[in-house]
């Protein structure tokens, strides 16, 4: 259906997928302006089960899942035993009588969670992985939310942040989440594998710019969040992510705790922050940034931001000169630019959220 459609397509991780349709610029656009929709199949879903499934999703994962009540999601880590992050992923509580999860982790560790998380499983909870059955879309935007409720059998408006309900969108049985990775408003909606094409046709026709890769990691960019394999891996602390809040010790025993207040103690060496580059040429991962003639950090993400005119970049920098205002230069694709730090995000709801 993408090459339908005229996606260029792109091997993304073993995945075929659309990296864009009409042009990065545009797609952003109507993500920042109206709504778009991207296929976010390629995610894997776990469901955790059982008369210990709680107890088993407390101990795997950094944040406090007793605290969800049915169809409340929430963002969470996976961590090793030295407290870096295996991963990043959300966490829902399904609308059952007992607590059971889908945990939805990122594609390209899908399998490298299942084979850390089996072994580790407590007794009483069973882990089945859904991955080939249900697919999910993301529908973002200022005017997702309507879009999809105009097609949906109940409201929608009402759904609090990072909180689903079951319902019926195109005739599709659906759980839909108001949730996203774009800094935008609207809704992930997780449907059977079978009725993905038919949902994904209905929400264009209903006005939604289908988007691809691209896209995505523009709009993820400058909302400031971060993506494994570049911001977050196993040897980056929450702390160095600025990761403290979804990490939870109070709550009891879970892989990476002791590490976790250990780093937090000692206090990070480097921080991840938002780089401001003057003029338009990019920074990509691993480009080098300096400071009074000293090497202070590396670029993980870089792009050309269409909502700000200038190019940005998320960094790990020396933590004594990450605060915002401070210039640097950073390496580009045509030599070294002038750049200041900046906080995260770059933009929030559509708007510029740093100075230009």
């Amino acid at each position: 259906m993408h090459e339908r459609l005229r996606a260029k397509m792109v091997d993304f991780h073993g995945w075929w997928m659309p990296v864009q349709y009409t042009g990065v610029l545009a797609e952003t656009r109507a993500v920042r302006t109206s709504a778009g929709v991207f296929d976010v199949s390629h995610m894997g879903i776990l469901r955790v089960t059982g008369p210990a499934a709680l107890g088993a999703v407390q101990y795997l994962l950094s944040n406090d899942a007793a605290t969800l009540d049915p169809g409340d999601a929430q963002y969470s880590l996976l961590l090793n035993d030295d407290g870096g992050v295996i991963d990043d992923v959300i966490v829902y509580r399904e609308m059952t009588p007992e607590p059971q999860y889908l945990v939805v982790v990122n594609a390209a560790n899908a399998e490298a969670d299942l084979a850390w998380i089996r072994p580790r499983l407590a007794s009483g909870a069973a882990l089945t992985d859904l991955s080939e059955q249900w697919d999910m879309l993301a529908v973002q935007g200022p005017e997702a939310v309507s879009l999809v409720e105009s097609l949906a059998n109940t409201g929608l408006d009402s759904l609090r942040h990072m909180s689903g309900r079951r319902a019926r969108v195109a005739g599709v049985s659906c759980f839909v989440s108001r949730t996203g990775y774009t800094g935008e408003d609207g809704v992930e909606v997780l449907c059977p594998e079978e009725d993905v094409e038919h949902l994904f046709a209905t929400i264009i026709k209903a006005g939604a710019q289908p988007c691809g890769l691209g896209a995505r990691d523009v709009l993820r960019i400058e909302a400031g969040l971060p993506l494994h394999g570049q911001e977050l891996s196993e040897r980056i602390s929450p702390v160095e992510a600025g990761l403290k809040w979804p990490v939870k010790p109070a709550k009891g025993a879970f892989i990476g705790r002791e590490a976790y207040l250990c780093a937090r103690e000692m206090g990070p060496v480097r921080r991840r922050a938002g780089l401001r580059l003057t003029g338009r040429r990019i920074a990509y991962g691993g480009a080098v940034i300096e400071a009074m003639g000293q090497r202070i950090g590396e670029v993980t993400s870089g792009t050309f931001s269409p909502s700000l005119g200038c190019a940005i970049a998320q960094a790990y920098v020396r933590a004594d000169l990450a605060q915002p205002d401070t210039p640097v230069q950073v390496e580009t694709t045509g030599g070294l630019a002038k750049a200041v730090v900046v906080g995260l995000p770059f933009i929030r709801h559509g708007r510029a959220v740093v100075a230009v």
